[in-house]
Formats: structure tokens, C-alpha cells, sequence
């Protein structure tokens, strides 16, 4: 009997979830903002953490609302504890960047920690240029290889660079390569001029000169500054 009430009981939470997340969407579509804004107070204070973090975009955003940083980290805290990724994300990039609560890097790193652990790749990535920052590579490498699996592409391009160097892991210049060359794939242009600089100096990869100057090419067409010096040097 306790077990059918639980489950009851769970399925209720998911519809009510549903519902109102569902009616705050589709008022928003319809630029009905005080509509949308009560279905999600309405979510946040039966305990759903997107909710709370629907409405705090509003107070972030300051549509239809006048902007408040602090109501709106007030609210994403309240989501990440109640198990929304994307709210432990927002309101670790306010403590990174100090929008609405007082710069602190640490705290930031917790809320990514946790973002990145529900899923919030970007949050893994991030996580890692903070370890990197601090110069814990070890965790960096951990952290970049978890998005870099994830498909967060530069999250690739940094777990490369310290293959490169041997830094938090073992040195690899193939692995390094390998790295590039799947962001290069992906369309991230700057894996493109990495890969090139590994083809002109034979890192990882056979040397071909022809083929660092394409890449610096595919580098330079999309705005990679570097990658244009390097073709140019390539040309005399």
C-alpha cells in the first residue's frame, strides 16, 4: 500500500511539473510574460526547481519585470537545490563573473561541480578552466575530458593543449592531434589552426606542409587571426 501511494504520489509531482512548466512555455511563446510568470512562481513554490529558474531568467533578463540579479540568484539557488542543472550553472556564472552576488570563484566552481555532475556540460568545461586556472591540471584533464565526451567541443581543444604539454596528464602529441582534429571535424575553426601547427611541425602526425597550410586557410576564412599569419608565412 505504501508503495502504491508513493508512486501516486510521484506521478502527481510529474504531472503537476508538467503542467505548469508546460503552461509558463507555451504563455511565453505568446509573449504573455504575467501569465508565464505565475505559472512558474506557482512551480517554484510546489518545489520544481526549473521554476524557479524560468522565473529567475525573467528577473535576470529584467523582461516585463524590473532586472534583479539578486532575486534572480535568490531563485537559482533554489533550483540547483532542488536538482536543476541549469540553475546551479546561472547561478555559478554570477559568482564567476559577480552579477549580483560578490565575485568568488570558489563558489562558482562548487555550483559547476554540481551543474556539471546533472548533466551541464558546458558546466564540466568550465570547471575545467577553473582547476586550469588554479593550475590543478590533474582536475582540468578530468573535467575537459568529461565534456570533451559530452561533445563540448572546446572543451576538446583545451584537453589537447595539455596533452600537448603534458600537463595533468601523460605528454601525448598523437593524443593531442586526435583532440584537434575532432574539433576541426566538428567546425570549430580554432582545432583547425591547432591541428595545422601540429602538421607543420610533425607533432603527433606526419609532417605535410601542405596540409598545415590548408588548415591555417580553414582557420583564417573564419576569422582565427593566427591562422592567417600562419598561411601567410606558409605562401612566401
Amino acid at each position: 500500500m505504501r508503495k502504491i501511494l508513493i508512486s501516486l504520489f510521484l506521478l502527481f509531482g510529474v504531472s503537476l511539473s508538467a503542467n505548469l512548466i508546460g503552461s509558463g512555455l507555451q504563455a511565453e511563446k505568446k509573449c504573455d510574460f504575467k501569465k508565464a510568470m505565475k505559472s512558474y512562481k506557482e512551480a517554484c513554490a510546489s518545489g520544481i526547481g526549473s521554476g524557479c529558474r524560468y522565473l529567475g531568467d525573467f528577473y535576470a533578463s529584467g523582461q516585463s519585470i524590473e532586472l534583479d540579479m539578486t532575486k534572480a540568484n535568490r531563485l537559482y539557488a533554489k533550483a540547483c537545490k532542488w536538482g536543476d542543472s541549469a540553475g546551479c550553472y546561472n547561478l555559478a556564472f554570477s559568482y564567476a563573473n559577480g552579477e549580483g552576488v560578490k565575485q568568488n570563484k570558489k563558489k562558482a566552481a562548487i555550483y559547476y561541480k554540481k551543474a556539471c555532475e546533472g548533466g551541464s556540460i558546458i558546466s564540466c568545461n568550465n570547471l575545467g578552466d577553473y582547476y586550469s586556472q588554479i593550475k590543478n591540471y590533474k582536475n582540468a584533464a578530468k573535467f575537459y575530458t568529461k565534456a570533451c565526451n559530452g561533445e563540448h567541443i572546446y572543451a576538446c581543444i583545451n584537453l589537447g593543449k595539455l596533452y600537448a604539454s603534458g600537463e595533468g596528464v601523460r605528454q601525448s602529441d598523437k593524443k593531442a592531434a586526435k583532440l584537434y582534429s575532432k574539433a576541426c571535424d566538428s567546425g570549430d575553426t580554432s582545432g583547425c589552426y591547432n591541428l595545422g601547427i601540429a602538421y607543420l611541425r610533425g607533432k603527433g602526425v606526419k609532417q605535410s606542409k601542405s596540409v598545415a597550410k590548408e588548415l591555417f586557410l580553414k582557420a583564417c576564412d573564419d576569422g582565427v587571426d593566427e591562422g592567417c599569419k600562419e598561411y601567410n608565412l606558409l605562401k612566401k
